[in-house]
């Protein structure tokens, strides 16, 4: 059997299984940090946050993911992500992410 040598993640494909481990951000931070935590792993083609109160946290949970993350993924939740479904995501949730984002890190009450 040959040897792959591995120099980085970023050219691994991987899965994330984080399914019902209770997920949660600091009610002070903002809870699409997980969105941002998904964007920066290149490889990632399949995520399950299911039963995580962090995606109780995000408006349109699943859209959002579609949009800003979907086109690398072939997963999320076990549920496959289909070219219809981002393309969906993307007209319908694009505005009301940012303007969430926007509101949230404008809210004096979250400024320390």
């Amino acid at each position: 059997m040959p040897h792959h040598h591995v120099n980085s993640l970023h050219s691994v494909c991987f899965v994330a299984d984080l399914s019902f481990n209770k997920l949660v951000t600091p009610p002070e931070d903002d809870p699409y940090a997980m969105v941002e935590f998904a964007e920066g792993m290149p490889a990632l083609k399949s995520l399950d946050l299911r039963g995580n109160p962090v995606v109780d946290a995000m408006t349109q949970y699943r859209s959002v993911m579609a949009t800003r993350v979907g086109d690398k993924f072939e997963v999320l939740d076990g549920e496959p992500m289909t070219p219809e479904e981002r393309k969906v995501a993307k007209e319908s949730t694009k505005l009301q992410f940012w303007l969430e984002q926007k509101a949230f890190t404008q809210d004096p009450a979250l400024q320390g």
